[in-house]
Parts: C-alpha cells; structure tokens; sequence
C-alpha cells in the first residue's frame, strides 16, 4: 500500500511539473509579426552555451526548468523567423517568469532579460540576507538574469519585513549585498 502511494504521489508531482514546462507561452515579437504558440522542447539543447552560463545548482528549480526550455526551442522552425540578418526577439511567460530571448540568424542565443516571482531562494542568498537581518521575514522575492554571450548577472530583489518596518535589498547570486 505504501508502495502505490508513494508511486501515485510522484507520478502526479512529475505530471504536474512536465505540464508546466509544457505549457510555456512563446511570443514573438518581431515589429512585423506577433503570435502566440505552446512551445515544444526538443530533445537536444540547441543553445547550450547559454544553459551553462546561467545553471546554477543552488537556483530554483522552476528557473532551470524555463531556462532549459528556452535552451531547447529551436526558433529557426518558429512562425515568422526566416533567417533575417537582422536578430529576433521572442518572450516566453509563465505565470511567475517572463524571458525576453534575443536570437541572431542562425537561432543562437545573443541575450536575453529574465524576471522570475514567487522562487526559493538559494542556500548563499538566504544566508547572507538573514545574517545581516537576523529578526526580520521574507515578504517577497524575485530574481533577475541578464544574460549576453559575454557576461551574465544575476540579482535577487528580496522584500522582508519587521513588524511594521518594510526594506527593499539587492542580493547578487553568491549572497553579496548589491546597491
């Protein structure tokens, strides 16, 4: 009897995660065409090099689970991209992310602007927020990734509170307070 909870329960928690990634929204935002289409990952990781610049195995998992979506999509078989020298820009959404993609003519990734909601913080991060805050609580957090071929930067705007007492901090992704 164990064992057929134990199944039912993963089995229902690993179809309730696929059908999350599964349902990301791929808007492209070309000055001359707009659509709005469920993305389909493909097997392969078509943008590897921009997976292994923002992984981090501290982040949330709904993170690298968009972000490995986003690695997966081939854009050159989406409506409207046609190998124009000029780059194109997609968004993909979910309900606490927004990613804006930059892609060049051959589908790599060139940039992109990342902003998540509602995630866990990592270990780093929420150690050196409650360290420097020790009797305070965590109201809100939300994490942003600027990504380019060249450079990547990750921030961690976190909301806490003490009584009635409210403050705004910026946390880079190794737990350093960022002005």
């Amino acid at each position: 009897m164990k064992t057929l909870v134990l199944f039912l329960t993963v089995s229902v928690i690993s179809t309730l995660g696929y059908s999350q990634i599964e349902n990301t929204q791929l808007m492209a935002l070309n000055t001359d065409y707009i659509s709005v289409e469920t993305t389909k990952p493909t097997s392969k990781l078509l943008n590897q090099d921009y997976l292994n610049s923002v992984h981090n195995s501290s982040m949330a998992v709904q993170v690298y689970d968009l972000e490995k979506t986003i690695s997966q999509f081939d854009v050159t078989s989406a409506k409207g991209f046609n190998g124009n020298p000029k780059s194109f820009k997609t968004a993909f959404k979910t309900d606490n992310a927004t990613v804006e993609v930059l892609y060049n003519k051959e589908g790599k990734i060139i940039s992109t602007i990342e902003k998540y909601k509602k995630i866990k913080l990592p270990d780093p991060v929420r150690d050196a927020v409650f360290k420097k805050y020790k009797d305070w609580a965590l109201l809100k957090v939300e994490y942003q990734v600027y990504y380019t071929t060249n450079d990547v930067k990750k921030i961690y705007q976190v909301k806490i509170t003490n009584g009635k007492t409210k403050k705004k901090i910026k946390v880079n992704a190794n737990g350093t307070m960022v002005n």
